[in-house]
């Protein structure tokens, strides 16, 4: 739930975890852990476990209910299974600037199918929310901290049988989408299950395309489709190139300053420095709207339709300049298809997904660029 936000380094605090598995999680991406439960039981599983698969963590015995957290700055703090109002509104104060919470409390409705845990364990409908971003700005004669802003949250029934509120809160929503952005980039890069073989899926991935660019492009306004050069370990579009008019396409260049420009596919090309082709500078241009279907690479995309681009920026400029009914494919192979990427309010959606397995429309939400 959390992985899009959770930065690679700085000290983290897993409070009530026991053995849930987030402190470990939380140590084997880089971040210095400190285990904050009552149970020493849990503590010393904890350690044992760390140490078996060659983690380092710290542990803390503290009655949560009664004593105060370890004091922070903390850039992450995780709370696990374990809801005390008191406890979740201390939080702030102990985060640090760009700080992530992330929150997994059952409600009251898991006693509808579990017995555990218990009612005094439970969080009301909403009271996870309401602890740590519904508070007054004022609390025992002091000012609060800043609130947190809500990356994510949501209550419902999870495929582990349990009624559940899952929350992520940052205190810098700038700071750490930025950050959770540079993380997923450089897993992103290096991410190709083994055995993958890239012109096989590619081939498949263009086959899919062939049919649903062609019908697009008959009853789009635009007239042309917009595809890119693939650079290394992004699909190539070779296969369905090959099956369609040069005068029916077009393609991007990337300056050294300014946005991305469109131009006829047939142009002269030449090469980038980032290895591959693009139109020459003084190649004639191709207006926006004789666009009518536009292919967009990337490094990874959600299935709602938000993508994960390499951070500059270029095609979500070039994207908020279509008409709103352009259809946007993100082409990706089908691993590089996640539950969700980390979203800014500056990216642009995809319209569609297509991949080796088929071509699919998405749900509107936010999304992110190429090379940006």
């Amino acid at each position: 739930m959390a992985d899009a936000w959770i930065p690679a380094a700085g000290r983290a605090l897993d409070l009530a975890g026991g053995i849930s598995g987030d402190a470990l999680e939380l140590a084997a991406v880089g971040l210095d852990v400190t285990v904050a439960d009552i149970s020493p039981v849990a503590l010393a599983a904890v350690e044992a476990e760390a140490k078996s698969r060659g983690l380092s963590v710290l542990t803390c015995q503290v009655d949560l209910e009664s004593e105060a957290i370890p004091a922070g700055p903390w850039e992450v703090i995780t709370v696990g299974n374990f809801f005390d109002p008191a406890m979740m509104e201390s939080i702030t104060s102990e985060l640090a600037p760009g700080g992530v919470v992330a929150v997994v409390v059952a409600t009251i409705e898991n006693l509808e199918r579990n017995e555990r845990p218990s009612r005094r364990f439970l969080a009301e409908p909403g009271q996870v929310r309401e602890c740590l971003v519904g508070q007054p700005e004022q609390q025992a004669g002091r000012a609060r901290h800043p609130a947190l802003t809500v990356l994510h949250y949501d209550e419902a029934w999870r495929d582990n049988g349990r009624h559940e509120a899952h929350a992520v809160m940052t205190n810098d929503s700038d700071a750490s989408l930025v950050r959770a952005k540079r993380r997923w980039r450089a897993v992103a890069r290096t991410w190709t299950p083994g055995g993958f073989e890239i012109h096989s899926q590619s081939r498949e991935l263009s086959a899919h395309l062939v049919d649903f660019v062609s019908n697009r492009l008959d009853a789009a306004a635009g007239s042309r489709v917009l595809v890119y050069d693939a650079m290394a370990g992004e699909p190539s579009l070779a296969a369905a190139i090959e099956r369609w008019d040069p005068s029916s396409m077009a393609l991007t260049r990337t300056p050294e300053t300014g946005p991305l420009t469109v131009h006829p596919y047939s142009a002269p090309t030449q090469r980038h420095r980032y290895g591959y082709d693009q139109p020459h500078a003084n190649a004639p241009t191709v207006p926006m709207e004789d666009l009518g279907v536009v292919l967009v690479p990337g490094l990874a995309f959600a299935h709602d339709g938000g993508r994960l681009g390499r951070g500059r920026g270029y095609y979500d400029r070039l994207l908020a300049r279509l008409p709103p009914s352009t259809p946007r494919i993100g082409v990706a192979f089908d691993h590089m298809v996640l539950d969700r990427v980390p979203c800014e309010a500056h990216d642009v959606v995809m319209t569609h997904l297509v991949t080796p397995t088929g071509v699919r429309r998405v749900s509107p939400a936010p999304a992110e660029g190429r090379d940006g």
